[in-house]
């Protein structure tokens, strides 16, 4: 039976495996076999995602399909503690053995035989799973490319040292006859992840066409609007987007509302999950929305996108069920001082819009603070907002500490008889 590692947002390792075993109930042949999971401090960086190992038989088909929670699977290799240098690292991958690797390049090629342009698998966002491994001759040798993210400040050694390592223990284990080593036209790609003193190593099994594009843009996923020969790119990954859906708890017949939904992400998950079943309103200041309301695309027309100020947003009193938002951070997107006078505004609009038991789910990155003051139980005037927090949870974002804020609507806002 295959062992997987899930590469998730860090912080929230655990919700995801309760999700995976949610989605995979009817199947008794997947196991959580371990979670790493501890945002602090000193798991900040890239390296600091959720792990979780899953062992499982379940059809790569349904895998990738049914967690798009996940950012990224690697079939596992190996999983190191107390890495003090390299040759650790080494002596591990040496010790799985060619045997391991190769059924590991196995389950890779499955998943890449399935149809991924079928029907089922094509949506608004793209999923770029792995290609099918076009070999003009099946003698030829495997190219593949080792790569690592690495994380932690008391290391000896460097990212570009454990990506030379592995490379150097895959060509020890097979001859150059069977494996060769390329960095532009790889087919399998050997990823590791190195955390303070642990690291794990696996074959992703994400798109080798997407990993192979340059520039920082992540390849999880594209978005259809997104330039082809952007190198960054600004707004929340379809997978964070997918977790922020989830935690929203939608309900049928609800009204779902992203009053800065941007580029319109987390308003094209939630019409990926719930449909029909769910009507869900969304809008921007930004005016290259337009380009976005005239595509032919219908999953993106479908989801009642708006240009609006989400300070004056059109909607009625008390409509709105859920608010699920990532408001501009104010780095990268917005400025920071324009953020601190936004989220109030953003609130007190918000709790107009609010059904009497309305509930909110927002990412936020640097005006915590902010939040926690304008919710505070007996707050006053501009600073009572008809909010109030009811859980946060800390996560590392993509190498920078964040926090997902869930909220309910109070009784009233004491201010100007907005109620």
């Amino acid at each position: 039976m295959p062992i997987y590692i899930a590469i998730c947002l860090g912080g929230l390792g655990t919700y995801v495996s309760d999700l995976l075993l949610r989605e995979f109930s009817e199947s008794s042949d997947l196991q959580i076999l371990q979670v790493d999971d501890e945002v602090n401090d000193e798991t900040q960086g890239h390296a600091g995602c959720g792990k979780i190992e899953v062992e499982t038989t379940v059809d790569p088909k349904l895998l990738w399909s049914k967690s798009r929670f996940v950012m990224t699977w690697l079939v596992k290799l190996a999983v190191v503690e107390n890495v003090k240098d390299v040759e650790d690292i080494h002596a591990a991958l040496t010790a799985v053995g060619a045997t391991a690797i190769t059924a590991a390049v196995t389950v890779l090629r499955s998943h890449a035989a399935i149809d991924w342009s079928s029907k089922e698998f094509t949506s608004e966002i793209q999923r770029p799973m792995a290609s099918p491994l076009h070999r003009s001759n099946e003698s030829s040798p495997i190219l593949y490319r080792a790569s690592c993210i690495r994380s932690g400040s008391s290391h000896k050694f460097t990212s570009l040292d454990v990506s030379r390592t592995v490379g150097d223990c895959v060509g020890k284990i097979f001859p150059p006859s069977s494996w060769k080593a390329s960095m532009k036209d790889y087919e399998v790609r050997i990823m590791s992840y190195v955390l303070n003193e642990k690291c794990w190593c696996g074959i992703s099994l994400s798109n080798v066409d997407q990993q192979r594009n340059k520039g920082n843009l992540d390849s999880e996923f594209r978005h259809p609007h997104t330039p082809p020969d952007s190198t960054a790119v600004v707004g929340v990954r379809p997978s964070t987007a997918s977790l922020l859906i989830s935690l929203c708890e939608i309900t049928f017949g609800e009204i779902v509302c992203d009053p800065t939904c941007g580029s319109g992400t987390l308003l094209i998950e939630g019409k990926y999950e719930w449909g029909d079943k769910v009507q869900f309103l969304g809008g921007d200041i930004d005016v290259d929305l337009n380009q976005m309301r005239m595509s032919d695309n219908n999953e993106v027309q479908d989801c009642g996108l708006s240009l609006w100020d989400c300070g004056r947003l059109p909607v009625r009193d008390r409509v709105v069920d859920v608010f699920v938002c990532d408001p501009p951070f104010g780095v990268g997107c917005g400025s920071a001082k324009d953020a601190v006078t936004l989220l109030p505004k953003l609130l007190r609009e918000c709790r107009r819009c609010a059904v009497e038991d309305g509930r909110m789910v927002m990412l936020l990155a640097h005006r915590v603070k902010e939040l926690r003051r304008v919710t505070a139980p007996g707050a006053v005037g501009k600073w009572n907002t008809g909010w109030k927090i009811v859980n946060e949870r800390r996560i590392n974002l993509g190498g920078m500490l964040a926090y997902i804020i869930e909220l309910v609507v109070t009784v009233k806002i004491e201010n100007d008889g907005d109620e």
